[in-house]
């Protein structure tokens, strides 16, 4: 575990160079949320394999990929799988009022 945190937190500073300590707001933009999401979601087994994906459902692959990051990604393997979940992302902007 120590050494997960050590190399996240290398890879961090990297990327965002280091937070100063006394901001206590400034760990929030270290943080990508998407590659923070994927990182739970493989522990726990919802991420989604993308290539696999894009051989039996090429039109959700690229929409999992290509346009908005949904959470109902997530809800498409594992325990928490939802039926609705592909549903969901493919009308993704009827819901947000889009065309």
């Amino acid at each position: 575990m120590i050494s997960e945190i050590e190399k996240d937190e290398t890879i961090k500073k990297r990327k965002f160079g280091g937070a100063r300590e006394d901001e206590l707001w400034a760990w929030i933009i270290d943080i990508n949320p998407i590659s923070f999401c994927d990182f739970l979601a493989q522990r726990i087994g919802a991420k989604p394999n993308f290539l696999e994906m894009l051989f039996t459902d090429p039109s959700l692959a690229i929409r999992c990929v290509f346009h908005v990051w949904t959470c109902y990604q997530y809800r498409l393997v594992g325990d928490g799988k939802w039926t609705g979940a592909r549903e969901a992302i493919m009308n993704y902007r009827k819901r947000m009022g889009g065309p």
